[in-house]
């Protein structure tokens, strides 16, 4: 028996990992260790595709069915939707999987189905194919990736990398409001609801917690020490920019996210700005 209903989770049981965009905690733990995985291998951050292209709701699956039309599931039976067949399945459609071997298209695909192999992602399983399209069939239990190691001696770069390149995604606190937020360098920025949706997005960072706040707070040096940077309003705005959310960075007042919020780079809000105003 599955635990919800095709397109019925509530999205408060799931993980918010960017605009439209939930996974349950096993998917999320996967979708992070791939991540993780792409970038010390290939140096390229996966990104999942704008929009519902993780959980997708029922009145979502409505929308997307009249829009897309075969391209989209029957609403009710999505494999999008945390069910398929019967059995409990989260989907992810990658938008950038092509990036793992730029202008050779099976190459890429070969890395991508065996970084979805290390992960425990199941490719090819939808008809029309969908090579974006990647499942989870364990969304619900979160996996220890302990045995999985990448050789350096195999992975090494030409060129050296810069600091941020290794430190992939970053928490950090803006020090003025003591709000925290997650940035993924070239992708976006989401805000902590509370206390605990720091501790619960630094695990599924870094498959660690944090140490168990006191009086509902932590120190800044435990906050330091669960890799959150802290920035005064000066550094912050340098270090946006620096990091390619030079529109954020303008106007840090009413551009970095509210909890229910997302905030895209700057290359990718061109993109999306251009996509509202096709719709």
């Amino acid at each position: 028996m599955t635990r919800y209903e095709n397109g019925r989770a509530p999205l408060s049981d799931l993980i918010k990992v960017g605009d439209q965009q939930y996974l349950p905690v096993g998917t999320c733990a996967r979708w992070r260790e791939m991540q993780r995985l792409a970038w010390e291998k290939y140096r390229v951050w996966l990104v999942i595709t704008p929009g519902w292209n993780g959980y997708r709701p029922l009145d979502i699956q409505i929308q997307y069915r009249a829009e897309l039309g075969v391209w989209a599931a029957v609403p009710g039976y999505s494999s999008h939707g945390l069910t398929y067949n019967g059995r409990d399945c989260a989907a992810i459609d990658v938008f950038n999987w092509r990036d793992l071997a730029p202008g050779n298209e099976s190459l890429a695909w070969a890395r991508f189905v065996a970084l979805c192999r290390l992960v425990g992602f199941t490719n090819d399983f939808v008809s029309p194919r969908e090579q974006w399209h990647i499942g989870d069939f364990d969304p619900f239990t979160v996996p220890a990736f302990a045995a999985i190691v990448i050789n350096p001696s195999t992975t090494a770069l030409p060129t050296a990398q810069s600091e941020e390149d290794d430190d992939m995604p970053i928490n950090f606190r803006r020090e003025s409001t003591g709000v925290s937020y997650t940035l993924i360098p070239g992708y976006g920025i989401t805000a902590h609801a509370n206390l605990h949706g720091f501790r619960l997005t630094a695990f599924g960072n870094t498959g660690a917690w944090p140490p168990a706040p006191v009086n509902d707070a932590l120190s800044t040096d435990q906050r330091i020490g669960a890799g959150e940077r802290q920035f005064n309003d000066d550094n912050l705005r340098w270090w946006l920019a620096l990091m390619d959310f030079e529109w954020v960075a303008q106007d840090l007042d009413n551009r970095l996210p509210k909890p229910s919020e997302y905030r895209y780079a700057d290359r990718l809000q061109k993109i999306y700005d251009a996509a509202l105003a096709r719709s």
